[in-house]
């Protein structure tokens, strides 16, 4: 049986964003090429941690 990830609220998001996404995002950004094992790890760490918006985005006006 597959758990949720974990889920942890920060203030300056707007939409979720998972653990392994966001440290390869970080590790490109400082010109990181990825290998097969990290990309292995990014999923990994997907499953387990997501960041998510501290309040739910307001809604559109009508």
């Amino acid at each position: 049986m597959a758990r949720r990830p974990l889920r942890i609220p920060l203030p300056f998001i707007n939409q979720p964003l998972p653990l392994g996404n966001a440290i390869a995002r970080v590790t490109s950004a400082v010109g990181i090429k990825p290998c097969g094992a990290c990309k292995e790890r990014a999923q990994a760490l997907n499953q387990r941690v997501t960041f998510v918006p501290a309040t739910p985005p307001p809604a559109p006006p009508k």
